[in-house]
């Protein structure tokens, strides 16, 4: 008898990490659609409606039935931003292209194509190792902000319910 649950044990560990494994897979292939209110952001006209396709590598947009545009996800500089003023709108900017604005109806709505987006970037980047060394270290630009090299810096490490009314002023 323990024989046998050993080795159903086992069989049910091998087919869940299988399962698992299959399910990482179909992670970063999956694709979606909706519909979007499109905008460029030098752009004066308002905003239109188009059918939005999130595919592995790509936003393709369409309006009505025709091709609009196409988004390359790898010239998509991260991170996507979700306006602070309007909550149901994001800005995309791409690399030498304007920016543009895509918004929905619900923030709910603005939020799942920012996660959607911002997965399909992960995915395409998955595996690869980014390297930004600007010969700064955090220790030096903290250094360069408490000893106040580069602008205004406030340093607190007090309390926060004594921290002092300051008054800025800038000569014009």
């Amino acid at each position: 008898m323990n024989f046998l649950i050993f080795f159903l044990s086992i069989f049910l560990i091998l087919t869940h990490s299988f399962y698992l494994s299959q399910n990482d897979l179909n992670l970063c292939k999956s694709t979606y659609r909706g519909i979007l209110k499109y905008h460029q952001k030098k752009d004066k006209n308002e905003f239109f409606n188009v059918s939005a396709v999130l595919k592995n590598n790509t936003l393709e947009l369409y309006r009505g039935s025709k091709f609009f545009e196409s988004i390359d996800l790898r010239e998509v500089i991260t991170p996507l931003i979700i306006f602070s003023t309007n909550s149901e709108c994001l800005t995309i900017n791409i690399i030498s292209k304007d920016s543009i604005v895509l918004c929905c109806n619900t923030e709910e709505c603005i939020n799942n194509w920012w996660f959607f987006l911002t997965k399909q970037i992960l995915c395409l980047n998955q595996g690869e190792m980014r390297h930004e060394d600007d010969n700064k270290t955090i220790e030096d630009d903290q250094y360069k902000n408490i000893n106040n090299f580069d602008g205004i810096s406030i340093n607190i490490q007090e309390d926060l319910d004594d921290i002092p009314n300051v008054s800025i002023k800038t000569e014009s």
